[in-house]
């Protein structure tokens, strides 16, 4: 109830206000009971193919799930730490494409010092992003620092965002 509102009157009986507050909880309630939630929403996931290819292309250190939710959407976004066998960051990145690309993955933007980003044909509303570790950060995700806080390579591992969008 709010503040200053009271849900019974002088006469013993519920106010207007208790009872409409007291139907929108009950509606409320009523939908989480019967699992459509508090917002309609949809679930979007990458294909576990796709996964099992991307996955392929070195050795997973950690990996992690988010799952954000975008005008009623619940993305589930797949964070890959892999190690590619390199010495630093940029040839982690340079394998990591080249395997890509050798599956029919395609840059689907210009690449930059922190972040590659691509899609595949084969794999419909697919897309994924090659980064620098240190940024799991800006996913939320605590993975990040267990991996990075014990491997002494953890500066040439890359990070792989593998996101459904529609």
């Amino acid at each position: 109830m709010l503040p200053g509102h009271h849900v019974i009157n002088r006469q013993g009986r519920p106010t207007a206000g208790a009872l409409i507050v007291l139907g929108g909880q009950a509606l409320v309630v009523k939908r989480v009971v019967s699992g459509e939630g508090l917002l309609p929403h949809e679930t979007i996931e990458v294909a576990p193919e796709a996964l099992r290819e991307v996955s392929g292309i070195g050795t997973i250190m950690a990996q992690t799930i988010v799952d954000p939710i975008y005008e009623n959407t619940v993305q589930v976004c797949n964070i890959l730490i892999m190690d590619m066998g390199a010495s630093s960051f940029e040839e982690a990145a340079i394998k990591a494409r080249t395997r890509l690309e050798e599956r029919g993955w395609v840059l689907s933007g210009k690449p930059n010092y922190s972040s590659i980003s691509m899609e595949s044909p084969k794999w419909e509303f697919t897309r994924l992003s090659i980064k620098r570790v240190h940024s799991i950060t800006n996913h939320g995700a605590d993975v990040g620092k267990a991996v990075t806080s014990n491997a002494p390579r953890s500066a040439s591992y890359v990070l792989i965002d593998v996101t459904p969008y529609r």
